[in-house]
This record gives structure tokens, C-alpha cells and sequence, in this order.
């Protein structure tokens, strides 16, 4: 906080917030691992500071107007691709992060979060399913945070396995069209197909194991669990969807395409802890 004299007199004193200053991430190398720290003294590579939060976005799927709010926003600064942060958060690709400074993006992501959440007038938020830890923790608290008359649900969406995706995906005509010209024959893109599939374990589908060029190509992985579209009635009503990070965009097309097909809502909106874009 800082103090500023008032009217002019030497004795009248207001108390004038002071701007939170930003916060990013160092990077370092400990016992063969790649370790993230909090860094209140710069924003480099990622901004978690209280200002002009949340980062908001707007994502055009097939003419929907799709809201994106980031709770943190990435910045320059930090070498290398992806999202460090996001990554030792996943505990993903040899990247750590300390039990304090996980605390620390907790109580920070909570605290941004109380400062807008109520205020968007969105009336149901739905969990787009990962089995990251740091999805859990983004659910949490948005049950925790969100108004009472809000509606939370939390497994309307499932993922279908890899073997249901593949299948799907040999003969689907309007997947190859688009698939084609990346690859220089049929045979090359059904060889990157497979491999792509084989490297899925325990056939569970996932996108980050996709060959690099069938992104950005749309394919049914996820669908309503049936028992919701009975039940649920979501026509004219303001959806969220929350997932943990946005990376190529792919996944939260096609979950807003899914509230579309199904449930005809008045608008979709995406909550998310960072975009990586």
C-alpha cells in the first residue's frame, strides 16, 4: 500500500492500493531434473500476477464464439516449448515444481479466480475430463467458488478409448480428405496413424501422441454419457466448460461442438488454468 496526501494538506492522508507487481518462473537444473520456481521479481515466462486478470480470448469453432478465460497468461522470456509450469504442475516430461510453489499457484489461481467468477453469469460448468491432478485441483475450486444457484457437473463428458477412435477414423472419408495433403501418400499417413495409436497405452486415448500433422483435424474422442442427455436440460442456458490447459485447441473444440450438438445452449465459454497459445 502506498500513502498520498489529500486536498492539498500535509496531514491528510489516504491509503492508495498498490498495483500487484507480476510474477513468472525461473527455470533450473537439479539432479537430472528440470525444476520450475516462482519468481516475484519478473514475469518471464509466465504472468501470474492479480492484474488484468482473467485473460480473456475469443475462439471461432465452426462460427461458435467461444470465450476463452485464462486464470494465468504465458509470456516470453523462458526457453524451450510447451509450458513449463503446466508441465511440472503434470509432473510431465522430467519437470518439478516444489510443494511450496505449488501451493503457492493454488492459492494464487484461487485468489483470481474469486476476483471474476461470480460475476460471469454463466449458469453451468461442466468438467472436460483429463486425469491430471491439476484438473481436480481447478475443479475444486470452482465448486467451491461458484454461486449457489450455479449448476456443477462434473462427468457429463467421457473420453472413448484409442481402439473406439482409430476405428472410427479408418473410413471416415471427410478425415482423410483433410488428412491427405500433409502426407505424401495414403500409405505414409496410415503408417503415422498407427504408430501414433500404438504408442497409447493401456488404450487410453491420447491427443499429445498424435502424429504432429493430424492436428488441428477433428475426430470424435469424447461423447455425452447418455444418461445426461435425458436429464439434462442446457437449451438457452450459458455453459463453461473447465479444463486444466488449452495447448493446440483441439480437445476444447470438439467438447463445445459436443454442448452445441446436443444441448443448444445460449453461449460456451472456456475456463482454464493457462492457454499455451
Amino acid at each position: 500500500m502506498a500513502l498520498k496526501v489529500t486536498d492539498n494538506s500535509p496531514w491528510k492522508f489516504t491509503i492508495e492500493p498498490k498495483l500487484p507487481r507480476c510474477e513468472g518462473i525461473d527455470i533450473s537444473t537439479k539432479y537430472g531434473r528440470t525444476v520450475v520456481s516462482i519468481n516475484t521479481h519478473h514475469e518471464k515466462g509466465m504472468d501470474t500476477s492479480l492484474k488484468d486478470k482473467p485473460i480473456v480470448e475469443i475462439r471461432d469453432i465452426d462460427g461458435i464464439q467461444v470465450k476463452i478465460l485464462s486464470i494465468f497468461k504465458r509470456t516470453a522470456g523462458v526457453e524451450g516449448d510447451g509450458n513449463p509450469l503446466i508441465y511440472a504442475l503434470k509432473r510431465k516430461d522430467g519437470y518439478s515444481i516444489s510443494k511450496e510453489d505449488r501451493a503457492w499457484i493454488e492459492n494464487r489461481a484461487r485468489e483470481i479466480m474469486r476476483t471474476f467468477i461470480a460475476e460471469l453469469g454463466q449458469d453451468i460448468f461442466i468438467s472436460i475430463p483429463s486425469s491430471a491432478g491439476i484438473n481436480k485441483m481447478l475443479l475444486d475450486m470452482v465448486e467451491d467458488l461458484i454461486p449457489h444457484e450455479a449448476r456443477f457437473i462434473p462427468n457429463l463428458i467421457r473420453k472413448i478409448s484409442a481402439g473406439m477412435v482409430q476405428e472410427l477414423l479408418y473410413g471416415n472419408v471427410d478425415f482423410y480428405n483433410k488428412a491427405l495433403p500433409k502426407f505424401e501418400n495414403d500409405k505414409e499417413l496410415n503408417d503415422a496413424l498407427s504408430k501414433s495409436f500404438s504408442a497409447m497405452t493401456n488404450d487410453t486415448f491420447e491427443r499429445k501422441k498424435l502424429d504432429a500433422r493430424f492436428r488441428g483435424i477433428a475426430m470424435k474422442t469424447m461423447e455425452i454419457i447418455p444418461f445426461f442427455k435425458d436429464v439434462c436440460d442446457m437449451k438457452d442456458h450459458d455453459i463453461v466448460l473447465i479444463d486444466d490447459t488449452i495447448s493446440y485447441g483441439d480437445t476444447i473444440d470438439e467438447a463445445c461442438r459436443l454442448m452445441v450438438e446436443n444441448f443448444q445452449p445460449a453461449s460456451v465459454s472456456v475456463l482454464t488454468l493457462c492457454s499455451s497459445k
